[in-house]
């Protein structure tokens, strides 16, 4: 299911962050991490196929729980960024209501307790979980954890779990990711 790509796509999915990063810097000077987190976040889910359907209301709902990084910079394009044709409606929520979530982006706030619960109920839908900004040993079980190595934003995927929760995430990204864990 998950094979690399030609030698075009594997440079294409090379050129990806530097492209996402241009336009940034070009559009808004140097941008924050914040900003850069963001980014990775919008692209990952380019790259990203949900078992759920999701329903025809032309939006993309990420719900914001804790305190991500990328919050201000998510919540800035709310219903301005497209992914796959459908507006990118970001909103705090409640812990535990993602009921209407696609994506749930978590924070470093967040405790033991309800980052399991979380995932739980993550798990009982197709919905792809980011952590951004967790503590070390918090974010592993999330599909995408988001690090900062050597002033760059990279990324670990959690093959596992994203198969487990019905999202398949294309080879190409799959290529980008610092870490795969099977």
């Amino acid at each position: 299911m998950f094979t690399r790509g030609s030698r075009g796509k594997a440079r294409l999915a090379r050129l990806l962050p530097g492209l996402v990063l241009f336009v940034f810097c070009f559009a808004y000077g140097a941008p924050s991490e914040g900003e850069l987190r963001a980014a990775v976040i919008v692209a990952i889910m380019r790259f990203t196929s949900w078992a759920e359907t999701i329903p025809d209301d032309g939006q993309l709902n990420v719900c914001l729980v804790g305190q991500p990084i990328s919050e201000v910079s998510l919540l800035a394009a709310d219903l301005q960024q497209k992914v796959a044709s459908r507006a990118l409606h970001a909103r705090r929520v409640v812990r535990r209501d993602i009921e209407s979530c696609q994506v749930l982006v978590m924070g470093g706030d967040l405790n033991e307790p309800e980052y399991e619960q979380l995932l739980a109920a993550a798990d009982a839908k197709s919905v792809l979980t980011v952590c951004d900004g967790c503590r070390r040993g918090l974010g592993e079980d999330a599909i995408i954890q988001l690090k900062l190595r050597q002033q760059r934003v990279s990324f670990e995927v959690n093959l596992a779990r994203a198969k487990s929760s019905g999202v398949a995430l294309d080879a190409q990204l799959l290529e980008l990711a610092a870490v795969v864990r099977k």
